[in-house]
């Protein structure tokens, strides 16, 4: 006895939710579309016919797989970057912490350029 009350619980409860959802409807508008949408679609139709090689391309471009394609073909090239980049700063990797006298640069020659002389007497 006790399952059929609370099969009749679920059924009232349904029933109710039922009754909301379509009470819902009753303050709601019908849509009413843009002005001249018509007019701008019936245009759109007949221009269709001049297909540019710009439309072409952006078409082609503008599918998932070749997007994914594209995406797919940098990330690769950038790891293949970084992959020479390290295997040539292991190859070079003691000379990198390493500054001689000729790479050693001073302040001096870049002052003197500031220096302004002091022409009267």
């Amino acid at each position: 006895m006790k399952k059929t009350m609370n099969n009749m619980d679920k059924n009232i409860h349904i029933n109710k939710m039922a009754d909301d959802v379509l009470n819902s409807m009753d303050h709601s508008n019908r849509a009413t579309p843009q002005p001249f949408l018509l007019t701008k679609l019936h245009a759109r139709l007949l221009n269709n016919s001049e297909v540019t090689m710009w439309d072409r391309i952006s078409s082609v471009i503008t599918r998932p797989s070749v997007s994914f394609a594209g995406l797919i073909f940098i990330i690769t090239i950038n790891i293949l970057i970084i992959l020479f980049n390290i295997e040539k700063e292991g190859n070079a990797g003691s000379n990198v912490g390493i500054i001689t006298e000729e790479q050693d640069f001073s302040v001096a020659p870049t002052t003197a350029l500031y220096d302004i002389e002091n022409t009267s007497p």
